[in-house]
């Protein structure tokens, strides 16, 4: 008797598409289990974001879990449910042909760490005279508190289109140095789930020409025919980000949604892992309120007895109650931060750690990719990350936009 795969062959279980499985990994636990994670291979990670832990987990290798990709019929099913994908190895040879391209990246956010940085690095990165595009003038910063910089681009094929790009700090935390640098075009906000494609595609050119990892992510060729038979459609990438998230850096449980219903404008992002590695909690919005529900009648039985107390103003009566009503949960998960649950859910460790252990935990290695499904702000795929790295990390994220 294998007390560790009779855990992850729990029907309740939830194993993660294309990921090695994680469990929870407690100082309390009993001799015999730890004895048994660690005769697996388990590798011990901390989590922890913000000056808060999330908890410590025990990483399984992939022998014992699902490291293929799905397949096709199984990513088309997974996508239509808006259920996230790892797909491992995706980038290939490519993080070895491209590790001079990539050191270099991953040295470029201290150039954009400053207002001036950002537009040097910006004005070298795009070339001369002739470019398609060019830096213009310094913009207002939309984020007072996060933002480092925002820079006009000009585009020559198109004088009267305001493109921009912008690097910001993931967090306002003493001891978080990550960083993003993102594209985009117009208002900030409220262009971002705009259907105007012409747009959209000139962020894309010019994000490929001033970040040379773009052309890497986007020339692996089996990682995008998955993508679009996942999908069942044509999509192209927009809205690229450059991360590099730090130790104490990441995300908080969040999704990419603009619409109620986004079947014709954005379907999915794809974030690609090109240098360390992150931890991700990440299902569907239908899955999170399913877990929150089963969580609330753990809390209602007598479990955790303290949450009730630190969690003022969460009503786990309300919460288990709505399992009879998965429409209306969907719809409060899609407001910002999960409207009245976002709490609860982004606590840590004890909501975090029974998503681990309900198979929803995933680690990114260097050259993988996950592919976050959606469709609409009630039925998307919600994301939460943590560095899992010792110093900086280097990825990249995409819009996946229908093409009309």
């Amino acid at each position: 008797m294998n007390p560790l795969a009779d855990f992850l062959a729990d029907p309740g279980r939830a194993p993660f598409a294309g990921a090695a499985p994680a469990v929870s990994w407690r100082q309390d636990d009993d001799a015999d289990w730890q004895r048994t994670l660690a005769a697996a291979g388990a590798q011990a990670l901390e989590l922890a974001r913000r000056g808060r832990s999330h908890g410590r987990i025990a990483l399984l290798p992939a022998a014992l879990g699902r490291a293929q990709w799905p397949r096709p019929s199984q990513a088309r099913h997974l996508w239509e449910r808006a259920r996230p994908m790892r797909l491992a190895d995706a980038l290939g040879d490519g993080l070895r042909d491209w590790r001079n391209e990539l050191h270099r990246a991953l040295l470029r956010a201290d150039d954009v760490s400053t207002p001036a940085g950002l537009g040097h690095w910006l004005g070298a990165a795009l070339g001369g005279r002739g470019a398609r595009f060019s830096p213009g003038p310094p913009l207002d910063r939309t984020d007072a508190e996060r933002d480092i910089g925002r820079v006009a681009v000009r585009d020559g094929s198109h004088p009267v289109r305001t493109l921009w790009v912008k690097s910001a700090r993931l967090s306002t935390f003493a001891g978080d140095t990550s960083l993003r640098l993102r594209f985009g075009f117009g208002a900030e906000g409220a262009d971002d789930g705009s259907l105007d494609e012409p747009s959209h595609r000139a962020v894309a050119a010019l994000a490929r020409a001033a970040c040379p990892e773009i052309a890497l992510v986007e020339g692996a060729r089996e990682l995008w025919s998955l993508v679009e038979s996942a999908a069942g459609a044509k999509l192209y990438p927009t809205g690229a980000i450059v991360y590099w998230n730090a130790p104490q850096g990441g995300a908080r449980m969040h999704h990419d949604a603009f619409r109620p219903d986004d079947g014709t404008g954005q379907r999915g992002v794809l974030y690609t892992q090109l240098v360390g590695r992150t931890f991700w909690l990440t299902l569907s919005s239908a899955d999170l309120g399913r877990r929150l529900v089963e969580f609330a009648e753990l809390v209602l039985a007598g479990e955790m007895p303290w949450l009730r107390g630190e969690l003022d103003g969460v009503d786990f009566e309300a919460l288990a109650a709505l399992g009879d009503d998965p429409r209306a949960l969907a719809d409060e998960l899609g407001q910002p931060d999960q409207g009245r649950w976002g709490k609860l859910v982004d606590r840590g460790p004890e909501f975090t750690l029974f998503l681990v252990d309900s198979g929803h935990g995933v680690l990114l290695d260097a050259g993988d990719a996950i592919l976050l499904p959606n469709h609409g702000l009630a039925r998307t795929a919600l994301h939460s990350v943590f560095c899992a790295s010792g110093g900086r990390t280097l990825a990249t994220s995409f819009g996946l936009r229908l093409a009309r």
